[in-house]
């Protein structure tokens, strides 16, 4: 990497911003108390407790590091929300759950079984890819079925399907919930898929079910918000509901009843909807929904800066970032600051300076057809442009139609038509003028979002689908208005800064990143005294240069150079502390500089 040159009067910072751990637990927050004191100035965060219990220094972690705790408890170590957790569709027969659930029937004299949807007919479900005949009436199966024997939906650790459309149950759930409450804000309903009966077997015959024998999924769901409908009546605003909807869009009929909505799958650079996104975030927080969890699902390294940038790009007042690293661990039982965390989040970005814009657009390399035509433009009729190029033979007809072709100034639409060798364009938004066009099977897009301090970019997967090296494409980094030179320095995922300067990117598909601008690294202090004030030749000079970082962030390989004065020489092996001399000039290699670090080096020339 290149390295940092501190001559003097100019240097360039590369560093982080460092965290500081809670120190003693404070007393446990009053319930429902949603009043928190954001950790970070420039994102909230939040995670999911696979671990719990965890050990003090994990709680003093989490209490420091996240906004929003999903199932667990910080046992008073911070202030952050707190969400027991649930579900409303599904049991494990056998589970501490499932008895409360019978216990409950029992002592209130009703059918145990309405607690559950069935199969009115015999039906065969696929089960870990083998088919299986279930008797008509049924316990209704999902998501595998876990430990069921041969299809045995009776037997423990078999995962079945709860009927929120029976008042019992309802009434059941809301008990054993006021119980699970108790130390959390409320609870956090996983698998709120709208429209759906979630994880629902593979049906090869019968499959009809005989509490909902019509469009099942939708009458479920209404159901599943009677649910809903029935905690916010029994709780008011002491307790609320977070219910998790993966990618599903929203239902906005939800919308009274929740403080959140967690969208567990969003965030995926190998799979990102923008549009959806960006309204049901909007339309929640029109309705009153204080928070949107943002999921991010993070398979690899390489992905982790792409989906931090994600997220900056959607980011506003109710949303939340949640970085799940399936790629270091996706079993439970996993410290937090292992598979839920990495440093680069901490670094302070500053507030979006405004909405998310299309930085630029051409034609993907890694298209399988592409090309580049030198083109004279003729106006044909109403809004019909025809680009020909007479050193074209293109076989067959029609071969670029509905294609993109990219304009010399990044301006993409798709072709009307094509022949031989010319290309229609219809309504183009720009008027095409003489000049080279190129032409391909897909296009690309480069996304880009300006912070006070950063600028956030990514490259969505376009429809190549390729994310190789073949796919990359050099994007010129914009100027800015408090940021001129156009330099910029990337966020490294431990949080630190690639001490290169960069004006531009080499980006491929599912790319993207943080980019520090040079205007926002602030400057260590350095000085430089001599010890005489006055001297003539063959006197000798002793030179102190002090250095110290008084922000908070580190200098990463930074070097410190320093000219001899013109007229004097080197005494020879008089630079201190490691400093050397290179024929002209004094070279101290400082390396890392913490903040608030600091030191002092000394060397000596003699008048000519």
């Amino acid at each position: 990497m290149k390295k940092i040159k501190l001559i003097l009067s100019s240097l360039v910072i590369i560093g982080a911003v460092l965290l500081v751990a809670s120190s003693a637990p404070p007393a446990q927050k009053a319930q429902a108390d949603l009043s928190h004191t954001q950790i970070f100035p420039h994102i909230k965060t939040m995670m999911i407790d696979y671990k719990s219990p965890n050990t003090v220094e994990e709680l003093q972690f989490m209490a420091s590091h996240y906004d929003l705790l999903i199932g667990g408890s910080l046992q008073g170590y911070g202030d952050s929300p707190s969400f027991a957790y649930t579900e409303y569709y599904t049991v494990y027969v056998g589970n501490a759950e499932y008895n409360s659930m019978q216990a409950w029937a029992t002592a209130h004299s009703v059918d145990f079984e309405a607690f559950f949807i069935h199969y009115s007919e015999e039906t065969e479900a696929i089960l870990e890819g083998e088919t299986h005949v279930l008797p008509a009436g049924s316990r209704v199966p999902t998501v595998g079925w876990f430990g069921s024997v041969h299809g045995d939906l009776t037997s423990d650790h078999s995962r079945i399907v709860t009927n929120p459309g029976n008042p019992n149950f309802r009434a059941w759930m809301l008990d054993r919930l006021a119980g699970q409450m108790v130390n959390s804000d409320g609870v956090f309903v996983d698998d709120t898929l709208p429209g759906n009966i979630p994880g629902l077997p593979t049906v090869t015959r019968g499959g009809t079910i005989s509490e909902y024998p019509t469009t099942p999924g939708p009458s479920y769901w209404d159901a599943i918000l009677t649910m809903f409908a029935d905690f916010k009546a029994h709780f008011g605003d002491t307790k609320v509901q977070v219910p998790n909807v993966s990618m599903y869009r929203d239902d906005p009929r939800i919308y009274p009843y929740v403080w959140g909505i967690f969208r567990e799958a969003w965030n995926q650079p190998q799979t990102w909807g923008f549009p959806g996104l960006d309204a049901d975030v909007a339309a929640s927080r029109a309705a009153g929904v204080k928070a949107n969890l943002i999921g991010t699902i993070i398979r690899g390294s390489r992905y982790e800066m792409p989906a931090l940038a994600n997220y900056y790009l959607v980011m506003q007042d109710t949303t939340y970032f949640f970085p799940f690293l399936t790629y270091v661990a996706d079993q439970y039982g996993v410290d937090p600051r292992t598979n839920q965390w990495f440093g680069a989040v901490a670094y302070d970005v500053g507030q979006p300076k405004g909405a998310r814009r299309t930085l630029v657009t051409g034609i993907d390399p890694s298209s399988p057809d592409k090309d580049t035509m030198t083109a004279t433009v003729t106006f044909r009729w109403a809004g019909m442009y025809r680009l020909t190029d007479p050193n074209k033979n293109w076989t067959p007809d029609h071969k670029w139609r509905n294609k993109p072709v990219a304009f010399s100034n990044g301006y993409v639409m798709q072709a009307y038509d094509s022949g031989n060798n010319w290309v229609d364009l219809y309504l183009p938004t720009e008027i095409p003028t003489n000049g080279t066009y190129q032409l391909g099977t897909y296009s690309y897009s480069v996304l880009s979002r300006e912070f006070d301090n950063a600028l956030v970019i990514f490259r969505p997967l376009g429809g190549s689908g390729d994310v190789s090296d073949a796919s990359a494409v050099e994007v010129a980094l914009p100027t800015t208005a408090d940021n001129p030179s156009g330099v910029y320095y990337s966020l490294n995922a431990d949080g630190t800064l690639d001490p290169t300067p960069r004006t531009s990117l080499s980006l491929r598909n599912t790319d993207g990143g943080v980019y520090i601008k040079e205007s926002a690294l602030g400057r260590p202090n350095i000085s430089k005294r001599v010890d005489k004030s006055s001297a003539q030749s063959g006197d000798t000079l002793t030179y102190t240069i002090s250095y110290s970082n008084p922000t908070q962030n580190t200098f990463t390989n930074a070097i410190l150079e320093d000219p001899i004065p013109a007229g004097t020489t080197y005494v020879a092996n008089s630079a201190t502390g490691g400093a050397t001399f290179d024929g002209s000039k004094i070279i101290f290699n400082i390396g890392n500089l913490a903040a608030g670090a600091g030191g002092s080096i000394q060397f000596q020339v003699r008048v000519e």
